[in-house]
């Protein structure tokens, strides 16, 4: 079955708001900046093989518009786009613009990267830029001592402080805490973090350097459809997954979204970029003994992506992990239709309009109820945990092995009964319409992603 393509991508389907107006057209500008990414399942087919994956973080230039899942500061010389990340105004005199890209080129030129090929503690060979997060740059390096020790895949992302940031006489502490907080939430579905160390003034730290393709662009890729519905509620399951430990630790990503979702060819999603996460709660002392406090909070910035910001967010409050919730009901909208449950428009804004999202065909009522409850403007009225959330959504949810095995088990019983000289009566197993085009269509793709 052919899959869409970048080519033929429709335009988005806007939400409609209760007395029937549409919501306003998506539009940004300025030019494009990148960042790094993580890790999907899909069935194991490494499907994204063949439909041209890409190395963690790396992005095509897109012509003279921005990339619409980028980090960029507000009120820079660059205007961001409803899916960037727009950081407020801050008394940082070193905040300045992102990045600026060389027109035609399919390289990105920054003015604080470092050079290629710089080598940093003796060590770690940078030899190209793969993207540019909200506090620093994500480069491919080549580890030299994986290489002496004869290791096949010597390679590692590392994530530097660009120049206005390395500035700063907190910025070693910064990057510190992003480090921190990754390592303590190590899980299959969370990029890996390896190392915090510096040379010289650069501060850095090393993650796993993947290949696979960024979420934000499979949707976009499907914009026209939604992903295939298998793959969706793979792809569900591992972020829920990442935010759930996140959650049990009391951080809150606080700038979750697709372009910080990563679809590996293993068919692995993973979560990154937790440099402006948030603690939900500080303690400074427990029973009279003093613990972790934080010294530099990156996430006091005021890093936010308007169109996957709740209401809360936009409005300055205090961070609460049913803000991830609201970008995770986004992100799952997306996911099963190929649009923002909005039309990409700030949660502020679709209140004011009280735009509603179109109901998703092929939910159940309940699984709808659900993904409404999480797309909820008001904070109290949003679902109150992802469990809750994932355990809700996917109730009704019938996985693909389920399918096969019955399937497995159905041409078993028909055997024994042809074994047993049909003396046995064997009662046919019904399958929907749904089921038997969902297994065609699952078999059609698998022969293709091969």
């Amino acid at each position: 079955m052919n899959e869409p393509s970048d080519e033929n991508i429709g335009s988005d389907s806007k939400a409609v708001s209760q007395d029937g107006k549409e919501a306003g057209e998506e539009s940004s500008s300025g030019h494009t900046v990148l960042v790094d990414k993580s890790k999907t399942r899909l069935h194991q087919r490494n499907r994204f093989n063949r439909e041209g994956g890409e190395k963690a973080g790396e992005r095509q230039a897109a012509g003279d518009h921005a990339d619409p899942d980028v980090t960029r500061y507000r009120g820079s010389e660059i205007d961001a786009g409803k899916d960037d990340t727009r950081f407020l105004p801050v008394p940082l005199s070193a905040v300045a613009s992102a990045a600026d890209r060389i027109p035609g080129s399919r390289e990105y030129y920054f003015p604080h990267v470092t050079p290629k090929n710089r080598v940093l503690k003796d060590r770690f060979l940078l030899e190209k830029v793969l993207g540019v997060g909200g506090m620093g740059v994500v480069y491919k390096a080549r580890d030299r001592l994986k290489e002496e020790a004869k290791d096949r895949y010597p390679y590692v992302a590392i994530k530097m402080l660009n120049a206005e940031f390395n500035s700063h006489p907190e910025a070693f502490i910064a990057l510190q805490r992003e480090s921190s907080k990754t390592q303590s939430l190590s899980h299959q579905n969370i990029v890996q973090v390896f190392d915090f160390d510096r040379d010289g003034d650069v501060f850095f730290m090393t993650m796993e350097y993947m290949e696979g393709k960024p979420l934000d662009k499979l949707i976009k890729q499907y914009r026209t459809t939604g992903l295939p519905w298998d793959d969706v509620w793979e792809i569900i399951q591992d972020i829920c997954r990442a935010l759930q430990l996140a959650h049990a630790k009391n951080i809150v990503h606080a700038d979750f979204k697709p372009g910080n979702i990563f679809v590996t060819t293993d068919g692995t999603a993973k979560v990154f970029d937790f440099g402006i996460a948030r603690a939900v709660t500080t303690i400074e002392k427990t029973d009279g003994l003093s613990v972790h406090k934080t010294i530099f909070d990156a996430g006091s910035l005021g890093g936010l992506t308007p169109a996957y910001a709740s209401y809360e967010m936009l409005e300055g409050l205090e961070p609460d992990v049913r803000d991830d919730i609201y970008a995770l009901g986004c992100i799952t909208y997306e996911l099963f239709t190929g649009r923002h449950p909005f039309g990409k428009q700030p949660a502020d804004l679709a209140r004011k309009q009280r735009l509603k999202p179109e109901r998703i065909k092929g939910l159940k009522k309940r699984q709808w109820k659900v993904l409404e409850k999480a797309l909820a403007f008001e904070r109290m009225d949003r679902i109150g945990s992802v469990e809750e959330f994932y355990q809700q959504l996917a109730i009704e949810h019938k996985p693909r092995y389920t399918l096969a095995i019955s399937m497995v088990l159905l041409a078993s019983v028909v055997g024994f009964s042809f074994v047993n000289n049909g003396t046995e009566t064997v009662e046919p197993m019904s399958f929907s319409e749904h089921d038997i085009r969902s297994e065609l269509e699952y078999s059609i793709r698998l022969g293709l992603y091969k």
